[in-house]
């Protein structure tokens, strides 16, 4: 019998690393959770899969990529995977998904690696039915971004200098290992007098600001302006604490205006 697993029993569960966890994660509905620390395991999930992995980990040396005879890059891995994503959004530095063996050899296996410089994220669905592969693809990439950006913040965001914008003094933040300094997104707007929405299934948010169309995805390290991708100097975070707020490069106000 499926039940959902809550916060409280969470929490309970493994209290000493419910930071690094994004609270996404304790609304799947599944028959058994197993968490050491960032890494989970979910059993029996909803849409499904047999089981769900997220495993984060910091990055000591630089991850591998090898180029395909047929051009594509792929992550210099036993396991096929393909650079890209399942909604082509980016993802981290890198994001590649997990290759089909063709149309016709399904593995039935939906899965997503991204990484920064610093830390990396891997996520798999098991055993998916025919039925909900897309839907899973866009389960473990969402998986991915939200707890990319929440173990990345955890493990590198502390409190900086404040930040100047449009007159206004935001708390800071900064980044180690890039030191890149940040503010949260909901401050940042409000100074700008921005209106934004947040797209939860692709974990986008959208806004408009000088006549521009502007894209933000969460983890990801780039900005879309009017169809183009502008680099940002670190990914999209969200902060190590409970309240989990966005947070931005402080970079994000010139790319955009």
């Amino acid at each position: 019998m499926k039940h959902l697993i809550t916060l409280s029993t969470l929490i309970l569960a493994c209290s000493a690393f419910s930071e690094s966890r994004h609270s996404f994660t304790t609304t799947l509905s599944c028959s058994r959770a197993e968490f050491l620390g960032p890494d989970t395991r979910l059993l029996s999930v909803e849409g499904g899969a047999k089981s769900i992995h997220v495993i984060c980990t910091t990055i000591d040396t630089p991850r591998k990529t090898r180029r395909l005879r047929d051009g594509t890059i792929t992550s210099d891995s036993a396991i096929p995977y393909i650079q890209g994503s399942y909604t082509g959004l980016p993802l981290g530095d890198y994001e590649f998904i997990r290759r089909e063996r063709s149309s016709a050899h399904t593995e039935k296996v939906r899965g997503i690696q991204t990484w920064t410089n610093f830390e990396s994220c891997s996520v798999s669905a098991e055993d998916v039915p025919e039925a909900t592969l897309q839907q899973n693809g866009l389960l473990v990439e969402k998986l991915a971004r939200l707890s990319l950006a929440k173990y990345a913040a955890d493990q590198r965001i502390r409190a900086g200098a404040s930040q100047a914008v449009n007159g206004r003094s935001l708390a800071g933040f900064t980044a180690q290992k890039s030191n890149v300094n940040f503010v949260r997104f909901a401050d940042w707007a409000t100074a700008r007098g921005i209106q934004y929405s947040y797209d939860s299934a692709k974990c986008t948010i959208s806004f408009t600001r000088n006549g521009k169309s502007i894209l933000l995805p969460i983890a990801a390290k780039a900005v879309r302006v009017n169809g183009t991708w502008r680099d940002l100097p670190d990914i999209v975070m969200i902060s190590p604490d409970r309240e989990e707020r966005t947070l931005v490069p402080v970079a994000l106000d010139a790319l955009t205006n």
